[in-house]
């Protein structure tokens, strides 16, 4: 991250190593993060819902797809 910036494939890699360890509020901030580096990039924002999604905040994911089809 630190040559290269932040890319999707490395936080989703990031993000499932948190969620392996029981901590999706962490993989979740990982979300945040690229979102908020590359905050035109809307791939990213789709991710993101995708992963409060299947972590249960389903209010949240919406809120995403909400902003992202405006």
């Amino acid at each position: 991250e630190e040559i290269y910036g932040k890319s999707l494939e490395l936080t989703r890699q990031k993000q499932q190593i948190w969620q392996l360890m029981g901590k999706t509020d962490e993989a979740i901030k990982e979300g945040n993060a690229l979102i908020k580096a590359y905050p035109n990039n809307l791939d990213y924002q789709v991710a993101q819902a995708e992963l409060l999604y299947v972590s249960d905040k389903k209010q949240e994911a919406f809120s995403i797809l909400e902003s992202v089809l405006k």
